[in-house]
């Protein structure tokens, strides 16, 4: 085979229906603590009687919820159909592959992944400890599949790092 020819090609159009899978959960995470605690904090400070802070600690939890929520939504919303109608493409050589979208093009050798993570959705394929390259499996030419996954491991037996998301 050429060497300039990929032996699976995959592209993702971003589509609004995967968005779920692409979200950060840890802002959630936050979200959640910060408001169970200021809510603790409003109705201690009402038990003991110092009804100007419960009170200001009330105005800030509904303020927080408020604005936490708008940006989870903007987030959900806005990033993902922003993206759309750019496709991410990923070439997948023997050694490496080639991340190509609408601003940069970025080659990946296998050994050079940190993690690999997979579920049922998508494979994550982490460049950094916290950057990732996502490949929904939507996206993968269901009689590539398995050679997507035998390319995409082929650096797990040099490096333990495979996971199941």
């Amino acid at each position: 085979m050429e060497e300039n020819t990929p032996l699976v090609t995959v592209t993702d159009n971003m589509d609004a229906s995967a968005a779920k899978y692409r979200q950060p959960s840890s802002a959630k995470a936050v979200f959640i603590v910060f408001t169970a605690v200021m809510t603790v904090n409003a109705v201690v400070q009402l038990l003991r009687g110092a009804y100007v802070i419960a009170f200001l600690s009330f105005i800030l939890t509904i303020w927080y919820t408020v604005t936490a929520v708008k940006s989870l939504k903007n987030a959900a919303d806005t990033n993902i159909p922003a993206l759309m109608g750019h496709p991410n493409i990923f070439d997948f050589y023997d050694e490496y592959y080639v991340n190509t979208d609408r601003i940069s093009r970025a080659q990946i050798r296998y050994d050079w992944l940190v993690k690999i993570k997979e579920n049922d959705h998508a494979y994550y394929l982490y460049i950094e400890p916290n950057i990732y390259h996502y490949i929904p499996k939507s996206a993968v030419p269901p009689e590539k599949a398995e050679l997507l996954r035998q390319l995409i491991y082929s650096c797990s037996a040099k490096n333990d790092f495979t996971d199941k998301a």
